[in-house]
């Protein structure tokens, strides 16, 4: 797709970009601002932080890319990032979720794109070429997720520009927005937790079994003549305790 994002405005604004911060997108979350990320909107392109979060979560929001103008069938790069790219392991893990407005104007759909650099600042083009996905989104109302990875197409590429974008197809009205939220650019993101109590007893014969589907998160806590020891089967095992189960092995 064509993408014409207004020069006056890349050039006003890429003297205020803030410096990469290797292998990181920042305020991917949005949960208080649209801060770390760079406008390219001519009045008519708007981006504006709402109280609307893909994950539900209270005091968290999402950005919301809105163009005013009758569509043309062109995206609108309306936001974008510098993320210096060089420590991250190939291929690089895209994650988003997006929400469509249509307000009557049927086809308006979110993209995201990514122009490559040869330095780690995105100053110098990577050969004069840039890659852009297919629609995150087309004409959904909920919020939907989108998973994606990015491979360099040259190893001398150090830094990508990483955009988010509006398109609208020709001849729709003044109406329409995109909302991104959840962006994640980099390794996956893997939480530590655990599956707590369960299990049972079984007998047969002259043998019993005791099992724990999961298990308190183990460790111990004392205040006054008070003591609180966790894990599985905290106890019943020789001093000092669930040694096996005790240091991070749940």
């Amino acid at each position: 797709m064509n993408l014409r994002p207004s020069i006056v405005a890349v050039l006003a604004m890429f003297a205020l970009a803030p410096l990469a911060e290797a292998g990181s997108l920042r305020n991917g979350d949005f949960n208080a601002n649209v801060a770390d990320w760079i406008p390219i909107n001519p009045p008519d392109w708007t981006a504006t932080w709402v109280a609307d979060d893909a994950d539900g979560q209270a005091g968290s929001g999402a950005v919301e890319i809105r163009d005013n103008e009758p569509g043309d069938g062109n995206g609108r790069i309306v936001l974008k990032q510098c993320i210096d790219i060089r420590a991250m392991a190939k291929p690089i893990t895209v994650e988003v979720a997006v929400r469509t407005l249509l307000e009557g104007e049927p086809g308006v759909a979110a993209a995201i794109g990514y122009a490559p650099y040869s330095d780690a600042a995105c100053q110098t083009t990577e050969n004069g070429y840039f890659t852009i996905t297919v629609d995150v989104i087309d004409s959904q109302t909920s919020w939907q997720p989108f998973i994606d990875a990015y491979m360099p197409m040259a190893p001398s590429v150090q830094s990508v520009e990483f955009w988010l974008v509006i398109k609208k197809p020709v001849g729709s009205g003044n109406g329409g927005a995109v909302r991104f939220d959840r962006i994640r650019f980099g390794p996956p993101v893997l939480t530590r937790w655990t599956i707590d109590s369960g299990g049972g007893r079984l007998t047969g014969g002259s043998y019993v079994l005791r099992g724990t589907v999961g298990q308190p998160d183990p460790g111990s806590a004392s205040a006054g003549g008070t003591s609180l020891q966790s894990g599985f089967w905290f106890g019943e095992s020789v001093p000092p305790g669930d040694a096996v189960f005790k240091d991070s092995f749940e």
